[in-house]
């Protein structure tokens, strides 16, 4: 049987150890290729390989980590249990062994021969015999070589965190910067919870104390119960996602159903955010249409005021949503590729009238034959930008935290309370669940023509 190790050549009678760098790390390294010796023979390039292998993996890998860290990027990967033993798997393979299979009586010689040649030579421990001066992942290979891979490790949390970005990411079509934001978000509540229990725990053995430990941790150190609770249900979608796809559905989520606190303990929606009163609404208006340089956020925050829509479900319209001529004109709320709708209350049509309308046909105009009302803010991050952009003036104008872009949800709410509109159509037209199953009945057309009435009587309030 001939061994077939990667990144080993003969030159001459002279076996080395070469090994490209990759693109991004040259300049980190100052270097494009990793060289080392192995020897002048075939076995002793057996036994040193497995220590420079090693070597260049772990140069590979720091690089990788300042290169992250240069560029201000996510915190560095932990190493887990199933990390080394896929990290000793590949080895196995690439020392021309199948780590899958049970090993023949032949092959198990020809294993342990080459698992004794990897420390040949090295110096001994006079009591014990074993060699000394062995790499942690040397002897994870060479136990591998004598006794096979084992069982795998459980399962932990970080495990589970990127098996949950990586899908997650396969599905999303935000591109480059919605994944680096999944990734974020991840590893900062994943973060919290290996701060709070002091270790990466295996999935297997988190229990509900665990859970309530790690949101009393969060409650001191984030104090605000609404990001906490943000931050429950990223965990629990990311064990959840776990338990399903690594088939440990035996076990329960302990943070299902945790909850931060009371009514009491807590803002409600109503307490985090309130109305504009009009000269608030005047004066940010004013400064909009003055100090914007491009007329979109003019047109958004028109769209805004005169829809009641949340921010993302204009930023993210397509121009096809957006119908302004004919009896009813409207922007539809949709799911599609480049954004998703908060719940299926969310999908609806809702009506354009007054300066909104007039807002929506200018920003068609700018669109032109674009696929998006607003391409500057269309995008994975776009609702982000254009929540920073237009906060700048609302903050100028109003210091209370209170007071935001969502207070135009509160404004439209307090319109049509003041219209008399029944609150069924003031939930079709938010997109609030009302709870009654009936209101999904009837046509598009009969719900937008009740929605264009009522929207006409909150135009006049």
């Amino acid at each position: 049987m001939r061994l077939v190790l990667k990144h080993v050549q003969k030159r001459g009678e002279i076996w080395r150890y070469r090994r490209k760098v990759p693109g991004p790390l040259r300049e980190i390294l100052g270097k494009g290729e990793l060289v080392a010796p192995l020897g002048g023979s075939e076995q002793e390039a057996i036994r040193r390989y497995g220590r420079v292998h090693g070597a260049a993996e772990q140069t590979l890998a720091d690089a990788k980590l300042r290169l992250a860290e240069a560029r201000g990027q996510i915190p560095p990967r932990i190493e887990t249990p199933l990390d080394r033993f896929f990290k000793t798997r590949d080895a196995v393979r690439a020392l021309g062994f199948d780590p899958e299979a049970p090993a023949s009586e032949a092959e198990w010689f020809q294993r342990s021969a080459v698992a004794e040649s990897l420390v040949a030579g090295r110096p001994t421990d006079p009591q014990t015999g074993y060699p000394l001066d062995v790499a942690p992942v040397e002897t994870a290979l060479i136990s591998a070589l004598h006794s096979g891979l084992g069982k795998s490790p459980l399962p932990t949390l970080e495990d589970a965190k990127r098996l949950y970005l990586a899908d997650r990411a396969k599905r999303s079509r935000g591109g480059d910067l919605a994944r680096k934001k999944d990734e974020q978000r991840a590893e900062r509540v994943v973060g919290h919870v290996i701060e709070a229990l002091g270790k990466n725990p295996d999935l297997t053995e988190l229990r509900r104390a665990d859970a309530r430990t790690v949101l009393d941790h969060m409650l001191r150190v984030v104090n605000s119960p609404s990001t906490v609770e943000r931050y429950l249900n990223d965990i629990r979608a990311i064990i959840n996602h776990a338990l399903k796809e690594m088939d440990l559905g035996r076990i329960a989520n302990p943070f299902t159903g945790l909850e931060v606190g009371s009514a009491d303990d807590s803002e409600t929606a109503k307490d985090k955010r309130r109305s504009l009163t009009q000269a608030e609404l005047a004066a940010i208006r004013t400064r909009i249409d003055t100090l914007s340089r491009t007329d979109d956020l003019k047109h958004l925050w028109r769209i805004l005021e005169g829809t009641g829509c949340r921010l993302a479900e204009v930023t993210g319209a397509r121009t096809v949503d957006v119908v302004v001529d004919g009896e009813l004109p409207h922007i539809s709320v949709q799911w599609h590729e480049g954004r998703r709708i908060k719940t299926h209350s969310s999908r609806r049509k809702v009506p354009l009238v007054g300066e909104a309308l007039e807002a929506a046909k200018a920003a068609l105009k700018t669109a032109g034959e674009g696929a998006l009302l607003f391409p500057r803010y269309g995008g994975a991050t776009g609702p982000t930008s254009a929540s920073g952009a237009l906060m700048k003036h609302v903050r100028a104008v109003v210091k209370d935290r209170k007071a935001a872009v969502h207070s135009l949800r509160h404004n439209m709410k307090d319109r049509l309370r003041v219209g008399g509109v029944p609150k069924a159509t003031q939930d079709m037209i938010l997109g609030h669940a009302s709870g009654g199953v009936g209101e999904t009945y009837g046509s598009d057309e009969a719900r937008l023509r009740v929605a264009m009435e009522a929207m006409r009587k909150a135009a006049t309030e």
